[in-house]
């Protein structure tokens, strides 16, 4: 029985660990700015993927009725039209497509308080 419950045990652990060590940003890089995007990616991805982020960060992330609500846990927070306020992204997961164009673009948020 004893083999049972640590085998269990040891099971969950390894799953958890795997887990954790999952990148971030499957198959793509996370960026902090455009600047940072040149360094990696293309100008037309960049440019591309720049253009898209204030509408993605508005509809990504929860959700608050108001500023000081949301501050409590993010260190930055935008107004959401018209749903009230959200964390500002801190970086953007960008993967890139097999032709060389924006396959996808995902907020990365960081609740950090700096």
């Amino acid at each position: 029985m004893k083999v049972v419950v640590f085998g269990l045990i040891a099971a969950c652990a390894a799953a958890m660990i795997w887990l954790f060590l999952q990148p971030v940003c499957q198959g793509g890089q996370v960026v902090t700015s455009a600047a940072d995007c040149a360094r990696t990616f293309s100008a037309g991805i960049c440019s591309n993927a720049f253009s898209q982020t204030a509408a993605i960060a508005a509809r990504s992330g929860p959700t608050y009725t108001n500023e000081n609500e949301c501050r409590e846990s993010w260190p930055v927070c935008d107004r959401r039209e018209p749903q009230g306020y959200g964390p500002r992204p801190s970086h953007w997961c960008l993967v890139e497509a097999t032709g060389g164009s924006l396959a996808r673009i995902e907020p990365q948020f960081n609740n950090r308080r700096q």
